[in-house]
């Protein structure tokens, strides 16, 4: 997307006359490479941020009122910021980057009014993080627009927050750390618990990652998202006494068969400390550039997400069934918190045009729905867009 087609956007919109410039920032999508439904069970995880994201076009007022305005959405907000903010079901999307200017004002920041413009390439509800993208996206331009720029860190953890809150989905804190944290050609080793952290180098040589939107939308707040949460403290609760583990993923296989005798919470304890040692794997196998290890283990992570947590699907599974049965396929696996929304592939670059006509035919001949597929980069996480060509 073009800085010139949202400058052209932004002033149909709002117009040209004004005493501020327009300034263009970028959020990145995520995938969870691996390490689903571990972030909020104190896990290591290993998101990337991706070449698809959410652009924001935005111009400084000299008053306390917010306008904006997204592409998908054909109102606009209006909002003093001198009145309570509070979570309004008819505002739609629109709470996301409220909730994030709602912390930054509890924090003390002195916003600004603003005309906003957001425009997004990734796909709706798909599970690449929109929700996190425009909450980091927003806090970034934000806390820069009212001289305090902020630690990403901080950012991350502050869109974690609002989420949980305001929006009142207690996610973990992975899909907004990697949207903040994103390095080009890197993937995030996160342990959720301390905010430790490192990059750890994604060579795919002859391999490329493509996505695989099942095109079935989700929303975490109307999911088993929260229920899912719920399942996992009480697994947890039931092993701390016997053998004073701290968080879920560390649970031994055995303690979990010995003291859980609920069929279902043993299987979202079994899910845990399986995927938290196949992130540790994947990690040591793309630090060695081992990428056939790193596509059996992604493979195992679906099977996992699959029987253990129950959040894949009908959809996802075809998407992946369909995959591994593709020659140029050596990994695949839902991405995201399941529910619908989208899986990825490691695909041999030379192979990427048949394997996106063969799964797309794949999925539609098995779901009756159409679902798409695209290639994607792995790229730095939130940044302000430097404009070339000021009109």
């Amino acid at each position: 997307m073009e800085i010139k087609s949202l400058r052209k956007s932004f002033y149909q919109l709002y117009g040209r006359e004004d005493p501020h410039p327009v300034e263009f920032y970028f959020a990145p999508g995520r995938i969870c490479l691996i390490g689903e439904h571990i972030d909020y069970n104190g896990g290591w995880v290993m998101p990337a941020a991706i070449s698809r994201g959410i652009y924001a076009a935005v111009r400084k007022e000299d008053n306390k009122i917010v306008w904006m305005r997204s592409q998908l959405d054909d109102h606009d907000l209006v909002s003093n910021l001198t009145n309570p903010i509070q979570f309004e079901k008819s505002r739609g999307w629109a709470n996301y980057p409220m909730a994030v200017l709602n912390e930054l004002l509890q924090k003390g920041y002195e916003l600004p009014g603003a005309e906003v413009m957001y425009q997004s390439n990734l796909p709706v509800a798909a599970g690449l993080s929109s929700s996190a993208c425009v909450e980091v996206l927003t806090g970034y331009m934000f806390a820069e627009m009212a001289g305090k720029p902020m630690d990403r860190t901080e950012l991350a953890q502050m869109g974690q927050k609002a989420e949980n809150d305001f929006i009142g989905v207690q996610s973990g804190i992975m899909d907004q750390f990697a949207i903040a944290h994103g390095k080009k050609g890197n993937a995030i080793l996160l342990n959720c618990e301390t905010l430790e952290y490192a990059h750890v180098p994604v060579r795919l040589g002859e391999y490329r990652i493509v996505v695989l939107n099942t095109n079935k939308q989700r929303a975490l707040h109307e999911s088993k998202y929260n229920e899912r949460v719920a399942e996992c403290r009480a697994a947890l609760a039931l092993l701390q006494p016997k053998t004073g583990i701290q968080h879920l993923v560390q649970a031994d296989p055995r303690d979990i068969t010995k003291y859980i005798k609920d069929p279902i919470l043993r299987r979202r304890a079994h899910h845990a400390a399986s995927e938290q040692r196949r992130v540790q794997e994947a990690a040591a196998a793309l630090r060695r550039s081992d990428l056939d290890t790193f596509g059996y283990l992604l493979f195992d992570s679906h099977r996992s997400l699959k029987n253990d947590y129950e959040v894949s699907g009908h959809e996802l599974d075809t998407m992946v069934e369909g995959a591994q049965q593709h020659p140029g396929c050596i990994g695949a696996k839902m991405s995201g918190a399941g529910f619908g929304g989208c899986a990825f592939a490691l695909v041999k670059k030379d192979a990427i045009e048949s394997f996106i006509a063969y799964i797309e035919q794949y999925y539609q001949r098995y779901t009756g729905r159409k679902g798409t597929a695209f290639m994607v980069d792995i790229v730095d996480g939130v940044t302000k867009l430097v404009d070339t060509k000021k009109e």
